[in-house]
């Protein structure tokens, strides 16, 4: 659950540099766990697919490739987030 709690990197990448500081609570998370993981170091791939108008969409899949991390990796959670953009004076 919290790798899944983790996208305003993804939103930062997706603004590029801002002169002003800025702070994007969450106004919805919704995380969908579909299998145990297994994996010490699940993969994570976060992307934000929307981030401006004062507001971000971000999602987030969780994958477990195994005990060992060499197996064929497997969606084990997946993750969506609204942000509310707020800029810091």
């Amino acid at each position: 659950m919290v790798l899944a709690d983790t996208m305003p990197g993804a939103v930062g990448e997706k603004i590029g540099p801002q002169d002003r500081m800025w702070f994007a609570p969450s106004v919805d998370l919704t995380v969908h766990l579909l299998d145990v993981c297994r994996s010490p170091w699940p993969l994570a791939h976060n992307r934000a697919r929307h981030a401006g108008d004062g507001y971000a969409s971000a999602d987030m899949a969780l994958w477990d490739c195994g005990e060992d991390g060499a197996g064929m990796p497997r969606l084990v959670a997946y993750a969506t987030q609204l942000f509310l953009f707020s800029f810091l004076a």
